[in-house]
C-alpha cells in the first residue's frame, strides 16, 4: 500500500463531513486516481452518506432524550469479537461507521415515533348516507363519496379528509375549528353549513355554504371568507380561484333526496301558481 494512504480512512471521513482541507483534496483525488476500485468504494460512500443524512432530516425528534430512551431499552450491550482484519479496508470502516449511523437513526425513529391511531371511515357506495360524528356535527355524504377522520384524537382536533362530496352540518365549538382537507384545501370552520365537493375524477374543487362562514386555505392564493349564499370554485390543475353566488335550494338535495321545484302555470288560482313550492323524492345525484 502507498504509504501516502495510510490514513486515507480519515481523509474521506473528513470529506464527508464537510471539513477536508485542500491537502486533503488533493491526497483523496489522487487515492481515487490510483485504482478505478477506489473510485467506486468512494462514489458507494458517497451515497450512502447522502442517503443517511436525507434520513436525519425527516426525524424531528430530541436527540438527547431519544438516546436517552434507546439506552434505557438496550439496558447494556453485549460484547462481540470481531477478526482483527475485519476493519482492514478503511473504505470498510467507513461504510460500516455510516451503516451504524443510519441504523440507530431508523431506531431512534421506531422508538419515539407517535404511534397512528385506528380510522374510522365512512363511505357511500351506491345512495347517499347521514350520519352523526363524536362531536355531534352530521354529515350527509353522496354517492361514491368517502369521509375518513382519526378515532382517537377527533375530541381534541376536530380534522377529517374528504374525496367525493358531502354536506357538513358543524356543532359550534370556538376553540376546537372543524377542519375538512379535501382537494389540496384546507376548509376551516367554527359551526356552520356547507357543501363541499371533490371528487379524484374532476379537477374542480367546490365549496358552497349555506349558513355561517368558511375560511378556505388555498395553495399560492391564502386565505378565502365564504358566507351563506358564496360558492368558490377552485381549479386543481390551473391553480386558479373563482368565487360566485349560489343560493340553489337544490345544492345538497342529496343528503335528504328532497329536491325543490318552482313551475309557472298561466291560470289563475292553479294549485301550480308562481311561488308554489312542491318537493319530489329523488334519488342521489
Amino acid at each position: 500500500m502507498d504509504p501516502r494512504f495510510e490514513h486515507i480512512d480519515d481523509v474521506i471521513a473528513r470529506f464527508l463531513a464537510g471539513e477536508a482541507g485542500a491537502d486533503d483534496l488533493r491526497l483523496l483525488e489522487a487515492w481515487k486516481a490510483s485504482d478505478p476500485a477506489h473510485a467506486r468504494e468512494f462514489a458507494q460512500l458517497e451515497r450512502i452518506f447522502s442517503e443517511s443524512a436525507s434520513l436525519r432530516e425527516v426525524l424531528p425528534v430530541n436527540t438527547d432524550k431519544a438516546w436517552g430512551e434507546v439506552h434505557a431499552k438496550l439496558g447494556g450491550g453485549k460484547v462481540i469479537t470481531l477478526r482483527p482484519n475485519f476493519f482492514a479496508s478503511p473504505a470498510l470502516r467507513i461504510a460500516a461507521m455510516v451503516l451504524l449511523v443510519l441504523g440507530l437513526g431508523l431506531l431512534i425513529r421506531f422508538l419515539v415515533a407517535p404511534v397512528a391511531g385506528p380510522e374510522t371511515i365512512l363511505a357511500a357506495a351506491d345512495s347517499s348516507i347521514t350520519r352523526a360524528l363524536p362531536d355531534g356535527s352530521t354529515i350527509s355524504l353522496n354517492r361514491g363519496s368517502t369521509l375518513t377522520y382519526a378515532s382517537a384524537s377527533y375530541a381534541k382536533q376536530r380534522r377529517v379528509k374528504l374525496k367525493g362530496e358531502a354536506f357538513f352540518d358543524v356543532r359550534h365549538d370556538a376553540e376546537h375549528p372543524f377542519i375538512v382537507e379535501a382537494g389540496g384545501l384546507e376548509i376551516r370552520d367554527v359551526g356552520t353549513a356547507f357543501n363541499i365537493q371533490a371528487r379524484e375524477d374532476n379537477r374542480l374543487v367546490v365549496i358552497t355554504v349555506t349558513e355561517g362562514e368558511v375560511s378556505v386555505s388555498i395553495p399560492k392564493h391564502g386565505d378565502e371568507a365564504l358566507w351563506p349564499g358564496q360558492e368558490l370554485v377552485y381549479d386543481t390543475e390551473a391553480g386558479s380561484v373563482e368565487r360566485r353566488e349560489n343560493n340553489d335550494p337544490n345544492i345538497a338535495a342529496y343528503k335528504g333526496q328532497n329536491l325543490h321545484l318552482r313551475r309557472r302555470l298561466p291560470r289563475r288560482g292553479d294549485p301550480y301558481a308562481p311561488g308554489c313550492l312542491f318537493r319530489t323524492d329523488v334519488p342521489g345525484k
